[in-house]
Parts: C-alpha cells; sequence; structure tokens
C-alpha cells in the first residue's frame, strides 16, 4: 500500500488526458459532405443533368435573376462550357428573343431528356424584363435593347448580365467560353441590338458584341435553381467525384473537397419512406463510449439499381459521418446503426434515408430525412477542462457592486483558448456586465491602458471577487497588442503586464473570441438585463482621449475614456498540469452525486447535458493526512488526521476507472466531529478493480455555482495490504467488524496471510449457533478441521494461516428457535392462532369466533413481547407468547311501539341473550288495551305479557281500542220523521262528538228540549264513558182568542221609551203552532219562532244555545225570559192607557 497527496496522481491524469487526441475532428480543408445548398455560391460548379449522354458542368454565377437586383433564394447557373451551336434567328426576320430560334433551342434544352423529372423540380420559371442597355464598346456600336423572359426555366444570358451583372466589367477573359472539345467559341446572349439583324453575343475575346442573327454561335445556357429553405428540393451536396463513400456502415465525411459538387435531391418517388428508432434503442451515451449500436426501423423504401438507406450523423446542421447502409428493401424492415467512437459530448442527428445513389457527376435522389436525435453526454465530474470548451460557462467568485449589495456568484463564459502565450489556459470572460466605470487616465487626457481607471477596476476585483485559492488559478498573464484596423474603426497598442484580470483588446472582441460578422454575439446585459457599452482595452489610433468600447449594438468602437461604460472582466485559468491547483469540473446545480454519508456512498457519477459548471480547486492551507489503512478487493479502512471540521466539510472519495481514468464513482464519506477518526470505504461491486484508483480527500461543499477546496491523498486499489473477509452470516454476527486479514508477499506462492484468522460467531435473539459453517479461501472450500477449527457452542472459529492465499468468505445461518402460541378465551367463544408455533420474525394470525348472543372484544397480551395488529396479526418475538381473546355478551334493545292511544314499556329495555323481558301497556281515558304484537325478534309471549329476550334485537307494538257507548233519544211519545216512536240510539267512541239529532214531533206538544238540558238538535254533544240517554221534553199547546185589553193607565216613568212613528201600533196577533223539528243549520242566527208570554225568552243573535249540562246556559236563558216577559207587559200597559184616553 502506498499514500501521496492526492495532486500528484490528480496531476498524472490531467497529464494523461491533455495528450490525448482531439476527438470528432475533421482534417482542415472543405467537407465532401454539406448539409443545404451553401456551397451553392461564386467559385463552385455543379454537375447538374445530361446532355447527348454526357453530364453537364455547371459554374454558379451568383444570384438568381429572377429578382430585380437579384434573388437570394435562388442561384443563377450558366454552363461551363459551350454546349451546342444554333442560329438566332433565321435571316430576314428580327433579333426579338421571344421566338426565336435561340428560345427555341432553350426550351427544347429543358423539354427533352437534359434534366430528370426532379431535377426540372429544381428550376424556377422565370420572368424578367430587360431595360435596353449601352455595353463597354459602343464605340463599336454594341448598344442593345430590350427583352423579356416569360415564364421560361433555359435561357441565354442578357447583354448586362453577362457584361457587368455576373462577369467582371473589366475582365473580357472571365467570359471566354470553350466548347465541348475544349476549341474558344462565341455564345449567343438574349439582348437584340440595335439593328435588327443583330443580336448580342459574346466573342471569342470575351467582349459583349454582336452578330447576324442567322449566324452560328455557340449555346451557353443558364438557369435559377431553387435553393429557399422552406421549398429547395435539395437534401444536400457532395463532392462530385469520390465525395459519398461506398463502403457499408458510416464513414467520417473526409475535407478536401474543392469546387466541384453535385446534387442531391428529394423527389416523390421516395416520399413513402419512414424511419425511427428501434425498441431499446440507448440515444443517450457518455463521451468515451465503445460498441454504441442504435436499432432502426424502417419501411416504404424504393428498392431497385442503385435504391440504398443510407444515414448520416449531424451536429449543429454539420454532416460530420455518412454512409450508405444496406440495399434497400421492401416492407417493414430493421437495422442497426452502430455509432462511430469519438464523438464529442453534445447532441446529435442520425439523418436515415432513402436515396438513389448514381454516381459520380450524377444527380442523386432521396427521400426527405427521418431524424433520429441522440446524446453524447459528458460525465458530471471531470478532473480537468479538457471537455470544457466554447459555449460551456463556468460560476466563479463572487462580486457586488457596493459595500451594501450582497456578494453574488458571476457567471463566465469560456471563449476559447488563453490570451496568453503559454497555452495551457482557457480564456474566461463574464457573461453580465458587472459594474460601471470610466477609462481614464489620472493624467487626464490618456487613453493607455496602463495606469488607467479600467485597469485599477480589474485588479480591485481580482483582489476582492475571489478567494485566495480561486486566485491561484488565474495565470499572470502579459502581452503585446498591434495595432488593429478593425470593421469600423481602428485601434492603436497596448499591453498587458502581470495581469490577472483585464479588458479584451478590440481585436479580441471583434475577431478572435466573437465572429467577426456577428456583431450580435457581442451585445452584453447588465445584471438587470439592460444592455450597455462595454470597455476594451485598445486606445484608438487617433488621439489620447478615446478608447475601445462594445456598444450597444454590438460593434467594435470607442468613446472619450471620461465617460461611463461597463466593466466586462476577462481572465486566463491556468490548466498546466504541473502548476493548476484546478482538481475536480462539475455541474454548477446539483454538483457531485453522492449517496447517503456512510461506507456505502460512492455513487456512480452521471451523465449530463449542462453547460454550466463549477471548479473544486486544490486548497494547499489544508493537511489532510492518511495516517493508516487497509486495501482490500472490496473495501478501504483508513485512518486520517487533521481534518477539517465544520458545516460544510466532508471526508470524501473518487474512484476511477481502470488506468486511474475516468472519474466513476464519488461519494462524501462522512462529515467529520473530530480532526481525526477511522472510516471504511466500500468499493460498488460493479466497480472495476485492478488498475482502479481510489482518492480520499478533505473537501470543503461550498453548494451550487460555488468554489469546493480539497486535498488529500490516493490509494491505488492494485496494491492491497490485505485480503478481505466476508462473513456472509444470516441471523447471526461475527466480532470481527472490520473483515480483513493482513497479507504478505512471497515471491514463490504469492500473496498469503502473515497471521491465522480467529473470529467468534455469535447466533442472534430467537437463534442457535448451526452445527456446521461454509469457508472459503478464494473459490476453494475448507475442511473442517485441517483448514478451519469451529465450536457450534462457543462460537469460536480459527482459520489455519497456511491455507489462506486469497480473500475469505465465511457462510453461516443461525439455526431459528420454535416458539409456541397459547391461546386463551374469556366470555363464550372460540379462538386459535395460524400458526400456532414458529420461529421468531414469523407472522401470526389470530382468529376469534364468539358464541351466539356474544360479540369479539379483544385480543389482551398475557406474556410476550408482541404488538398486535389491527388486522389481529403479530410478530413471533424470540420467546413463547400468550394471548386471550376476550368476548362480552351483546346487550340487545327492545323498541316499544304503540297503536292507538295508552302507554307502554318494557321491562328492561334492553339484556342480553335470554333476559325476561316484561311489557306494561296503560290505555289513555276512553280507550282500552287489545293486544300485544311482534313486530321484529324471535319472541313469544307469555299470557302475563313476559318474553324471553333473543340473539337479536327485538320490537313489539302495544295495541289500543277505544271504548265505546250509545247515546239514546227518547221521543218520550213523540215520533220521529220516518214516523217511528221508538228511541233512537248512536252508538260511539268516547269523547268523540255527535251532532244532537232533530227533534220528534208530538200533536198538541211543543219540543222543549232534551231531557237534562236544553240542548238544540244540529249542536255537538262529546260522548261521555257509559253513556247517555236524552229524553224529549213537551209543553202542552193552549189556543186563545184574541182580546183587545184596555191598557192600564200608569204613570210616566223616569225612562221612556223612544217614539219612532207616530202612528199607532196595534199588537201582533198570532196562533201557537206545533214546532217543527229543524235539521242543523236551518235555523238563522238570531231568528226565534214566535211563543206564548213566559214559554221563552227572545234571543240576541250573538247568544249561543246552551248545552246539555251547562248551568250557567240555563240561568242565562231564565233571565232571558224574564226580561221578555217584563218588556211585553210595559208594552200591554201602554196600550191600555192609550184607549183609555181615546
Amino acid at each position: 500500500m502506498k499514500t501521496k497527496k492526492i495532486v500528484v496522481l490528480l496531476l498524472a491524469l490531467l497529464m494523461v488526458w491533455a495528450v490525448l487526441p482531439p476527438q470528432g475532428t475533421a482534417a482542415a480543408g472543405e467537407p465532401d459532405i454539406v448539409l443545404g445548398t451553401s456551397k451553392l455560391s461564386v467559385g463552385n460548379t455543379v454537375w447538374f443533368g445530361n446532355y447527348n449522354n454526357a453530364p453537364v458542368h455547371w459554374r454558379v454565377m451568383g444570384n438568381g435573376n429572377d429578382l430585380t437586383g437579384g434573388n437570394p433564394a435562388s442561384r443563377l447557373f450558366l454552363s461551363d462550357r459551350v454546349l451546342d451551336k444554333t442560329m438566332f434567328n433565321p435571316a430576314a426576320t428580327n433579333d426579338v428573343w421571344q421566338g426565336s430560334v435561340a428560345q427555341s433551342w432553350c426550351q427544347s434544352f429543358y423539354d427533352g431528356n437534359t434534366f430528370s423529372a426532379g431535377e426540372k423540380s429544381a428550376l424556377i420559371a422565370t420572368s424578367k424584363n430587360d431595360a435596353a442597355y449601352e455595353g463597354k464598346h459602343t464605340f463599336y456600336g454594341a448598344t442593345y435593347g430590350t427583352s423579356l423572359l416569360a415564364n421560361e426555366h433555359v435561357f441565354f444570358l442578357s447583354a448586362e448580365e453577362a457584361e457587368t451583372i455576373y462577369f467582371s466589367y473589366d475582365d473580357d477573359n472571365s467570359r471566354i467560353a470553350y466548347n465541348l472539345n475544349g476549341i474558344e467559341s462565341p455564345w449567343w446572349l438574349r439582348s437584340p441590338h440595335v439593328n435588327p439583324l443583330t443580336a448580342s453575343e459574346v466573342d471569342t475575346d470575351g467582349w459583349v458584341y454582336f452578330q447576324g442573327i442567322s449566324s452560328v454561335d455557340g449555346a451557353r445556357p443558364a438557369f435559377n435553381l431553387n435553393v429557399d429553405a422552406a421549398s429547395s428540393p435539395v437534401l444536400f451536396t457532395s463532392a462530385a467525384v469520390g465525395g459519398k463513400p461506398s463502403t457499408v456502415g458510416l464513414a467520417e465525411i473526409v475535407s478536401g473537397a474543392g469546387t466541384e459538387w453535385k446534387l442531391t435531391l428529394s423527389d416523390s418517388n421516395h416520399s413513402g419512406f419512414s424511419a425511427s428508432a428501434g425498441d431499446g434503442a440507448i440515444l443517450s451515451r457518455t463521451a468515451g463510449y465503445t460498441d454504441w449500436i442504435i436499432p432502426v426501423s424502417y419501411s416504404g423504401a424504393v428498392t431497385g439499381t442503385n435504391e440504398k438507406i443510407s444515414a448520416m450523423i449531424c451536429k449543429d446542421g454539420t454532416a460530420l459521418y455518412y454512409g450508405q447502409l444496406a440495399d434497400a428493401a421492401d416492407g417493414a424492415q430493421s437495422i442497426n446503426v452502430s455509432i462511430p467512437t469519438g464523438l464529442t459530448s453534445g447532441t446529435y442527428q442520425l439523418k436515415l434515408f432513402n436515396e438513389q445513389v448514381n454516381g459520380d457527376k450524377q444527380t442523386d435522389y432521396a427521400s426527405a430525412f427521418s431524424d433520429i436525435t441522440f446524446r453524447v453526454n459528458r460525465p458530471a465530474i471531470m478532473p480537468d477542462m479538457g471537455q470544457i470548451g466554447v459555449g460551456d460557462t463556468v460560476w466563479f467568485g463572487n462580486y457586488s457592486t457596493s459595500e451594501y449589495e450582497p456578494l453574488e456568484p458571476v457567471l463566465w463564459r469560456v471563449m476559447g483558448e488563453g490570451n496568453n502565450s503559454g497555452g495551457n489556459s482557457k480564456l474566461l470572460l463574464s457573461d453580465r456586465l458587472l459594474d460601471s466605470t470610466s477609462f481614464y487616465h489620472a493624467g487626464f487626457y490618456n487613453n493607455q491602458w496602463q495606469g488607467s481607471l479600467a485597469q485599477t477596476w480589474c485588479t480591485g476585483f481580482f483582489t476582492n471577487a475571489l478567494s485566495e485559492v480561486e486566485k491561484t488559478v488565474l495565470i499572470s498573464t502579459s502581452k503585446s497588442d498591434a495595432a488593429y484596423t478593425g470593421k469600423y474603426e481602428s485601434f492603436g497598442t497596448s499591453s498587458l503586464i502581470d495581469e490577472h484580470v483585464f479588458f479584451l483588446s478590440a481585436e479580441e472582441a471583434e475577431s478572435i473570441y466573437f465572429p467577426y460578422d456577428d456583431d450580435s454575439s457581442r451585445i452584453a446585459k447588465e445584471l438587470d438585463d439592460s444592455n450597455w457599452t462595454w470597455w476594451l482595452r485598445s486606445p484608438l489610433n487617433v488621439g489620447n482621449d478615446d478608447a475601445g468600447i462594445v456598444d450597444m449594438d454590438g460593434k467594435v468602437s470607442y468613446q472619450p475614456t471620461n465617460y461611463s461604460g461597463d466593466a466586462r472582466p476577462a481572465f486566463n485559468l491556468d490548466l498546466d498540469p504541473y502548476t493548476t491547483h484546478l482538481l475536480l469540473v462539475s455541474p454548477a446545480v446539483g454538483g457531485k452525486v453522492s449517496g447517503p454519508l456512510g461506507a456505502d456512498a460512492l455513487t456512480a457519477v452521471p451523465d449530463t447535458d449542462t453547460t454550466e459548471w463549477k471548479l473544486t480547486l486544490r486548497d494547499d492551507s489544508r493537511n489532510f493526512e492518511i495516517t493508516w489503512a487497509v486495501v482490500t478487493s472490496k473495501k478501504f479502512i483508513f485512518e486520517y488526521v487533521n481534518a477539517p471540521v465544520g458545516q460544510n466539510e466532508y471526508i470524501s472519495a473518487i474512484l476511477t476507472g481502470g488506468g486511474c481514468q475516468p472519474i466513476s464513482y464519488y461519494g462524501r464519506i462522512a462529515q467529520p466531529t473530530a480532526s481525526s477518526g477511522r472510516l471504511t470505504i466500500h468499493f460498488p461491486v460493479e466497480a472495476a478493480d485492478g488498475t482502479s484508483c481510489l482518492f480520499v480527500f478533505s473537501e470543503q461543499c461550498n453548494g451550487d455555482k460555488q468554489t469546493d477546496y480539497a486535498l488529500g491523498s490516493e490509494i491505488s486499489r492494485y496494491e492491497p495490504n490485505a485480503f478481505d473477509v466476508t462473513s456472509t452470516l444470516t441471523n447471526m454476527t461475527t466480532d470481527d467488524g472490520d473483515g480483513y486479514l493482513y497479507n504478505d508477499f512471497d515471491w514463490e506462492t504469492g500473496y498469503v496471510a502473515k497471521y491465522d484468522y480467529s473470529a467468534n460467531l455469535a447466533a442472534d435473539s430467537g437463534y442457535l449457533l448451526p452445527e456446521d459453517i461454509i469457508v472459503k479461501v478464494g473459490e476453494t472450500t475448507l475442511t473442517k478441521g485441517a483448514g478451519y477449527d469451529y465450536n457450534s457452542t462457543s462460537g469460536a472459529l480459527l482459520i489455519h494461516k497456511e491455507y489462506i492465499n486469497e480473500d475469505i468468505e465465511i457462510v453461516a445461518n443461525g439455526v431459528p428457535v420454535v416458539y409456541d402460541v397459547t391461546v386463551q378465551t374469556e366470555g363464550s367463544g372460540t379462538a386459535y392462532a395460524t400458526p400456532s408455533s414458529a420461529t421468531m420474525g414469523t407472522q401470526i394470525a389470530l382468529t376469534a369466533t364468539p358464541a351466539t348472543g356474544w360479540k369479539f372484544k379483544e385480543w389482551q397480551t398475557v406474556s410476550g413481547d408482541i404488538t398486535i395488529s389491527d388486522s389481529y396479526t403479530f410478530t413471533m418475538p424470540n420467546s413463547n407468547v400468550t394471548v386471550k381473546a376476550v368476548f362480552e355478551a351483546i346487550v340487545y334493545d327492545v323498541t316499544v311501539q304503540t297503536e292507538g292511544s295508552g302507554t307502554a314499556y318494557a321491562t328492561p329495555s334492553s339484556g342480553t341473550m335470554g333476559t325476561q323481558i316484561a311489557l306494561t301497556a296503560t290505555p289513555a281515558t276512553g280507550w282500552k288495551f287489545k293486544e300485544w304484537r311482534n313486530v321484529s325478534g324471535n319472541i313469544t309471549f307469555s299470557d302475563s305479557y313476559k318474553f324471553t329476550m333473543p340473539s337479536s334485537n327485538v320490537t313489539v307494538k302495544a295495541v289500543f281500542e277505544p271504548i265505546q257507548a250509545d247515546i239514546t233519544f227518547d221521543p218520550s211519545g213523540g215520533k220521529w220523521e220516518d214516523e217511528t216512536t221508538a228511541p233512537k240510539v248512536i252508538t260511539a267512541n268516547v269523547g268523540d262528538e255527535i251532532t244532537i239529532i232533530g227533534a220528534p214531533t208530538r200533536e198538541g206538544y211543543e219540543f222543549r228540549h232534551w231531557q237534562g238540558s236544553v240542548h238544540h238538535p244540529g249542536e255537538t254533544y262529546q260522548v261521555p264513558i257509559g253513556g247517555h240517554t236524552f229524553t224529549a221534553v213537551w209543553r202542552k199547546i193552549t189556543p186563545t182568542e184574541p182580546t183587545e185589553t184596555e191598557p192600564t193607565e200608569t204613570e210616566p216613568t223616569e225612562t221612556e221609551p223612544t217614539e219612532t212613528e207616530p202612528t199607532e201600533t196595534e199588537p201582533t196577533e198570532s196562533k201557537p203552532t206545533e214546532s217543527e223539528p229543524t235539521e242543523p243549520g236551518n235555523t238563522e242566527p238570531g231568528e226565534t219562532e214566535p211563543t206564548e208570554p213566559g214559554d221563552a225568552e227572545p234571543t240576541e243573535p250573538d247568544d249561543t244555545l246552551p248545552t246539555t249540562g251547562e248551568n250557567f246556559r240555563i240561568h242565562l236563558w231564565l233571565i232571558l225570559l224574564l226580561v221578555v216577559a217584563g218588556g211585553l207587559l210595559l208594552f200591554f200597559n201602554k196600550k191600555k192607557l192609550s184607549r183609555q184616553k181615546d
């Protein structure tokens, strides 16, 4: 075993990784296959179509002429050679393009077999009006008239196009053309000459001139090719010769294609093709992968000669690999695509297509691309910046614009290689504008960087924004900037002298670290997202009071040095493996993923697709050290000293793959509470051993977007100093907690044990030691009594060292003790346990069944350390168990209902099964008890109204019925309306009200009332208990003659009656009549029958007749009779007095 500072091996790692060749890069030059139409540009040529059975070579002249000023969505192609001969028009006709022989030649060229249907789909039907044009050789009459194109696919150039638009005006030689035999040839243009018998041409000297229309000159056709991104059928361009490798499988696209290209067009014949990733496809792997196969399913392919299933791998719009995977097959098919090794991290498209490959200089035809996106990820923890580049960012340092603002982490862009001359660095530029400052020097009118306030700001940033350890990875940079002529301005020289933080120069900002033609890429935002200018360190080359800036539009410009601009600092990060303090690079958010603290904390480093990173730096102020260690094939046991203790302080570990790279596992093992201690690390089962390395270090983990700090030691796993002891014990323990045995190396026998191995085995509670155990050394099983000794009573184990030359494995299983479950009962019921005996840990189910009329109440634990669950189960402890099932009798309720009027109840009102229940019923007045009825419950009433409680609730009903009585009406000598004379009887319930029947009649008598009252017919009467007899009371009627009665003269009284009429009022003569019985309601209120004096008293309208038995009403009647009689006497006396006066 050897220990050394972690920096030693990490630096070695960095050195190994630093010399690795870059992955996925192509040789210099233009790639042979380019997506889209970018290669259809001036200076390039394209083979397209076939004329007279030979491929046609075309020059790309520039933007198409189908729009005034040129169409950027089309390209004008002109045949490289003069392809044929033709006259412009017959003699004695004219030089007008429309209808000319020359135009017919072009139309025939297009209509014939020159172009396939797919190629024709790429040509634009062009309409264009040519203005009159004064040529360069006007001295010789080179003046041309107007012409036009009308929906024409192929045409000749105009005089103006040939002389000034698509050729250099001053370079006649560029217009000289050759025929297919290599002989110089004049070629027709479409513009008419001022002489109608001549037309424009380019002669053999390259002059734009004129020729007689019937002359036979060269045909040099042109057309506009559609390159619009939305509608062009051009899928990609490839080198005209050898551009598409024909070997099966994906091959890297080489560079050096030159200027001759061919096209691959999308055509309708292949439109049915589609492809997708097959089942189980793995679409994400870590950089450094091997044997990556993506299964692909496809269908709808066109089959036949030259028909292939092809693929490309592209990244960011650039084709990197191309291959013809297989001949196309009918129907649904599958194919495996092997992804080339060496792809760097990023997102890629695997483009599958069905193509017809027609060979060099011939147009190919293909389906649209079916894209399958896959990723090559970076590991989430890396030992250097080797895979970090342009497009990535790093959080580093903390800055605040004032003492009143909180410190915030600073985000930096990785711009590329450092600007220091030493190399092994990357230049980082702040992503945001961090602060504002003026540039000017203390001596005013000075725009030099050295001594400027801008330089002072950078120095202050270095001092205040970075920790002492962060400062150690910044390179002290010295650099001389030459004068620079920029796109917009020119700048003078400047220099950096041992500076850690600085501003960019004008050249760096415009052409080195940003795209020259992309001003927008330089636009930067302040922390509040607003745009502003930012200072550069270059002075303007004129005067001394202006310095370089990047303005709000991203232009490299200038402004006065006393103006305020923003600070956008940069620095060079040291990556030299011999000097850098950089240890680890990890994602800025989520950082280094670890398992829970402990021996098993090592966790496989995941992939990540992040572009934001943070750093872990070596902190030499730490003095963490491992003082003792045991290394086995499965674990690492160590003692340490000088570990920092604090909130963010950990002891962490990294385990690499074979050859000590890459980083495969990371884990935070412990958060120490003391500076020294002892820890164990288990190696993951799947971790490679042999040449892997373990790094153990003290680490300060400061959270997301913050730099971490570490220092530690390294152990090589391929130098173990002990055999591993694995105790695979079930329900047993061993006193060998560390599990190792020191070994030694013997040159003849290899590794051997230094000592005998001894341990004491013990059975867990509820178990016994087994009679036999298994002891293995490597793959060899030792024999008890020879290779090892074992006592099944004490558990002592001894393995003899002469048998130990590999790792030890001990396998033993405790023998479980079987315990009994005793079930008791309380109350009436049965109960049992399933099973009734078991070993510790067995689930026991309890079942309790109550007897009829009883219910289960609960299980009680009599003995044993158990907890009975809600589902009446428990886990068998390491002892016998006694439980009790408790039952209790069920108390049932008696519900008593009533029917009729009365009260009833049960005594008692509830009881257990077998209880005697007594029923009591009491009728209300006028009612009598009839019977008890059983509404629910299995009961029988005894004669004494009792029953025995069953095993259920009971509902009974007491039934009452009303008592009836007879009301008799005796006519007492009278007769009824039906001529009967017998008494009438009404039978009704006591307490009910009946209506008094109509009075009988009796000749010579008047019905007075019913005996016992003056109750009249039609009135109501409440039936009393025992009934009642009404007897009619009669008064005999005595006839009288009317006579004059002389009124007696009387003296006036104090109260004289009020005179109402001046006439005398004679007394009314009335005859007594027999009273007829009336039905109730026939008599109107206040209406009375006339009677003799003393018979009855008149009633007032509001009076009510007395009811039988009401003495108050009798008295009232008597008073009324007396009042009426007195009134009549007074009336007749007044009449008598009146007659006497007469």
